[in-house]
């Protein structure tokens, strides 16, 4: 901590009452630490308002935060009220045992800080990750008091908005909180107008991906029965979005796990697609949930393994490190009329504001003998783990022929006469029977190669060598027959060329983008810039080490990137970078922005396919940057999503970009046309070919 001259010393005191004992953590727009309450004489956590890159603190001279620049102060002070309605909003359910207290709130040093009660623990994600599952009787013992919060929380017209295992904290006697109050609205005051778009996959449901979706209790309770579904499954809860268009959330039961049909029926209509159909208050729910729980038998086998030292032996994330506030603005339009669903909260709104859960009907589970962590039952894992489903879209090569793999790189070769294509940028034409009534077509180069199509018992005779080689290098990569393969825990992959689109060709250099998905990963671990994301250092290492040998990457120009800044708060994206390869950011993607120079008019024509090797089962990738965070936005079946709220997702797909040096055409041949009605005109790798620029 000494080292950060942005962070407060050890020894600092604030307001006389609280002192700094060490930092427990940092995201973009705060700083957590751990304090010491001199009054009460207990350990705190302190968090600051500190959005990274609008303002700075050196500690040699001062404590006191320094905006950056005067242009940014509105913006600052804006971002500090946002600050301080979060921590009102904490304080407002300080007695609240199922959430954590905020204990004070100031301002001093030209910022603002919330001080809340430390909780030595793990999170339930961090719980989950170790124990896989807890069984159903035990988890709704454990949710009481967060049930009980989370009603008294919808009685005064307020929604968490962000319910998760990450956001409930699991303290070493067996008590939960919820954490994190950031995104948490009155929903009451906004009626029909937009609230900020919050998403976390799997726990978000549809309302909260549209600008326009009427939010209200029932949003937060499909974030909960979301997390019971993870909590007694072990299995990730599919992202609603998905569910739209294809609902195949499978039944608890279908797991092999031992439930009371009420008790499964609630949990499955809390996550209901449509908010009509769930539960539209914490009341209705619970009368369901609980008032099976009597009836239910005692589970058999189901004593527990869990180390008795578990959760001290995990704390290292004590407390939500996060003290950035969801902008109040959103970029995805509604997809479906929602008109019935804003008619039926309507209706609704008033009446949840006077419900209230029955203490006595919850009070029975806690009087209960007290479950503790150390207690909690995980299920039986005897279900053997199944490979993760795989995109099974057509291939994306029409003819694959003789390669010759040398570093990762392909060599193209043949005996063909040399034919020549001129490389144009995105062709726009009319065509009535698209949605937009344009098409757009991009030309298409072979460049590089990187494991795509999956191996399986159906190929015979290559995969029992594959199974049966072990010459298998330190980077999981094998060469049979001068072919290049790529092991993983899902199975084998063989290398394969990658297909890119063309969206500008220009002075000798080509800006591509490749045709399909070719992999998935997170964003960051933590709230972060695209310049020190954990993303962008994969791509300009292990993706461009494995895609392309050393000759290759001598011809991708090193580009300058911008980072723009935050439109909403106004802190800096971070300091331009330069690289090799890279992500398309928002404005590059939007129609509105820079999109309709590289052929994106629509979510026509941001739609794409995915291979094997990405194990994404819809299109869905990440941008660079978002709209309205220092986060980032992604791409979802052609539709962008402005601000993504958990970078930390490790399932969404990676679509490379890079700027291609157009001389020394041996290294790359034409690939073609892709056009955004899905047709292809696909030229095999193989074909040697001229390239000529328009």
């Amino acid at each position: 901590m000494e080292e950060n001259l942005h962070c407060l010393r050890k020894g600092t005191r604030l307001i006389g009452r609280y002192t700094i004992e060490g930092v427990l953590g940092q995201g973009g727009f705060g700083i957590t630490y751990l304090g010491i309450d001199e009054l009460h004489e207990k350990k705190v956590a302190i968090k600051e308002f500190f959005p990274q890159g609008i303002v700075t603190r050196n500690i040699e001279y001062q404590d006191t935060v320094t905006v950056t620049f005067v242009g940014e102060k509105d913006n600052y002070e804006k971002g500090k009220e946002r600050f301080l309605k979060e921590a009102r909003t904490m304080a407002k359910f300080s007695k609240d045992e199922g959430i954590v207290k905020a204990l004070d709130f100031f301002e001093i040093n030209n910022t603002a800080y919330i001080v809340m009660e430390y909780l030595e623990g793990i999170t339930l994600k961090q719980y989950l990750r170790e124990n896989q599952r807890i069984a159903p009787e035990d988890l709704i013992e454990l949710l009481v008091p967060l049930i009980e919060s989370l009603d008294e929380i919808h009685s005064q017209g307020m929604i968490h908005r962000d319910i998760s295992p990450d956001n409930i904290m699991v303290l070493p006697d067996g008590r939960i909180k919820l954490m994190d109050f950031g995104a948490a609205r009155d929903y009451t005051e906004f009626g029909e107008k937009s609230l900020s778009i919050v998403l976390k996959p799997g726990y978000a449901p549809p309302e909260q991906y549209q600008t326009h979706g009427v939010q209200g209790p029932w949003t937060d309770i499909y974030a909960l029965c979301a997390t019971m579904y993870k909590c007694i499954t072990g299995e990730n809860p599919p992202d609603a979005i998905e569910r739209v268009m294809d609902d195949s959330l499978k039944k608890i039961s279908e797991f092999g796990i031992t439930i009371p049909p009420q008790e499964e029926a609630a949990i499955i209509k809390g996550m209901s697609v449509s908010a009509k159909d769930r539960y539209q208050d914490i009341k209705d729910f619970c009368e369901d949930l609980y008032g099976a729980y009597e009836e239910t038998p005692a589970s058999e086998n189901k004593e527990s393994e869990v180390k008795p030292d578990l959760i001290k032996e995990n704390v290292e994330d004590k407390v939500d490190t996060s003290a950035e506030e969801t902008p109040e603005s959103g970029s995805l339009a509604s997809e479906e009329d929602v008109e019935s669903e804003k008619e039926s909260a309507k209706e609704n709104r008033e009446a949840v504001s006077q419900k209230k859960v029955d203490r006595k009907s919850l009070k029975q589970y806690e009087n209960k003998e007290e479950t503790s962590v150390q207690n909690v039952k995980s299920e039986p894992d005897n279900k053997k783990q199944s490979q993760p489903k795989k995109f099974s879209g057509k291939a994306v090569l029409a003819v694959i022929l003789c390669i010759l793999l040398v570093g990762g790189g392909v060599k193209l070769y043949s005996d063909k006469k040399e034919q020549q294509y001129t490389l144009h940028n995105p062709k726009i034409e009319d065509d009535s029977s698209a949605k937009s009534g344009k098409k757009v077509s991009w030309d298409c180069l072979w460049f590089g190669s990187y494991p795509q199509s999956k191996i399986t018992e159906k190929d015979g005779d290559i995969y029992t060598t594959l199974k049966n080689t072990d010459n298998w290098d330190k980077n999981g990569d094998a060469t049979i027959n001068n072919i290049k393969y790529h092991t993983t825990e899902a199975g084998y992959f063989k290398y394969e060329p990658i297909k890119w689109r063309v969206l500008q060709s220009e002075n000798g250099e080509a800006f591509l983008l490749s045709d399909v998905i070719l992999d998935n990963q997170n964003y960051n671990e933590d709230y972060s810039t695209w310049e020190e994301s954990s993303l962008r250092s994969w791509l300009n290492g292990e993706f461009m080490n494995r895609a392309f040998s050393d000759e290759e990457k001598e011809k991708i120009n090193i580009t300058e990137i911008v980072n723009q800044d935050n439109s909403d708060y106004g802190t800096e994206g971070g300091n331009n970078i330069s690289d090799k390869i890279s992500l398309l950011s928002s404005a590059e993607a939007d129609e509105n922005r820079d999109g309709k120079k590289y052929g994106f008019l629509n979510d026509e024509t941001r739609k794409c396919k995915t291979n094997s090797f990405s194990e994404m089962e819809v299109a869905l990738w990440w941008l660079s940057t978002g709209d309205v965070s220092n986060s980032t936005a992604l791409v979802y079946e052609g539709i962008i999503i402005g601000e993504v709220y958990s970078i930390d997702y490790d399932n969404y797909g990676v679509r490379p970009a890079l700027h291609l040096n157009l001389s020394s055409s041996n290294l790359f041949s034409y690939a073609g046309t892709v056009s955004s009605d899905g047709n292809e005109n696909e030229v095999p790798y193989n074909t040697k070919t001229k390239l000529v620029q328009k």
